[in-house]
């Protein structure tokens, strides 16, 4: 990225703390860097994208839910690094900053398939090391002789990261993602360590199709799991991700009250 961009948004940043007394989110961001400093990005969900690829430099230090962002060091806000030795220790990035295994233990799939399968009580009792909440890599061997890779297709705002926690829970193995970590990145610093994962080292992985989301990552299956949601719930929740950038928080306003 362009270090002219870079130093726009680190600048806006400031500003925007500066005047708030309190570290800005992204929409503020966006709103100072549009008024003052001229943004080189279109929307919002933009600035969302860049501010999360300059947390990945730990130039750019969050607090918990990802939702405000400050450069300066203070309770409650740490970098990229620092979130992820805490919440991925045995683990560290690849080249695309995706998960790896580097002390943790991995799966190989076909012993997977062997507990799952099996009805033997003593076999789960001696592998239950598999469902310490850990949600582990496979080894990163060829799975395609199995014709199990599984997407797991879904809207967004439509429920997938909380599904995606109980098909963990029941597998032991983490599930993958097709999205960029440009708006991923969130998920990756609260656990979900599949983030921008489609190779074998998951085999569930989760999709947005047929809506493109920017930067998504192409992959064969050979199963397509659905999560459908009442649209009429999405599209308030779907509102709710777009206005705030962010998956915890929720707009000042009240969709039903303040347009009925």
């Amino acid at each position: 990225m362009p270090s002219w961009i870079v130093n726009k948004f680190l600048l806006s940043v400031d500003t925007a703390e500066d005047k708030l007394g309190r570290p800005p989110n992204a929409l503020e961001v966006f709103v100072e860097m549009e008024e003052f400093h001229g943004s080189p990005v279109k929307n919002c969900f933009q600035v969302a994208a860049v501010l999360c690829s300059i947390h990945r430099e730990d130039w750019l230090l969050s607090n918990k839910s990802g939702y405000n962002w400050t450069r300066r060091p203070q309770e409650g806000f740490r970098t990229y690094s620092q979130i992820f030795r805490d919440i991925y220790p045995g683990y560290g990035v690849d080249s695309n900053q995706t998960v790896v295994a580097t002390t943790a233990k991995t799966v190989n799939y076909e012993f997977l398939l062997d507990v799952l399968r099996s009805k033997d009580e003593k076999l789960m009792e001696e592998n239950s090391w598999l469902w310490d909440y850990e949600f582990r890599l496979l080894d990163g061997k060829d799975i395609s002789s199995f014709e199990n890779k599984i997407c797991f297709n879904t809207m967004p705002r439509s429920g997938s990261s909380w599904l995606r926690r109980f098909i963990e829970q029941i597998t032991g193995i983490s599930t993958g993602a097709s999205t960029s970590l440009h708006s991923a990145t969130l998920l990756q610093n609260v656990g979900l360590k599949g983030e921008a994962i489609t190779d074998d080292r998951c085999f569930i992985i989760k999709a947005t199709h047929p809506m493109s989301m920017p930067g998504s990552i192409t992959f064969g299956a050979n199963k397509v799991l659905w999560l459908v949601r009442n649209p009429m719930d999405v599209i308030v929740s779907f509102a709710s991700l777009m206005n705030t950038c962010s998956h915890t928080h929720k707009p000042e306003w009240d969709y039903a009250k303040d347009y009925p």
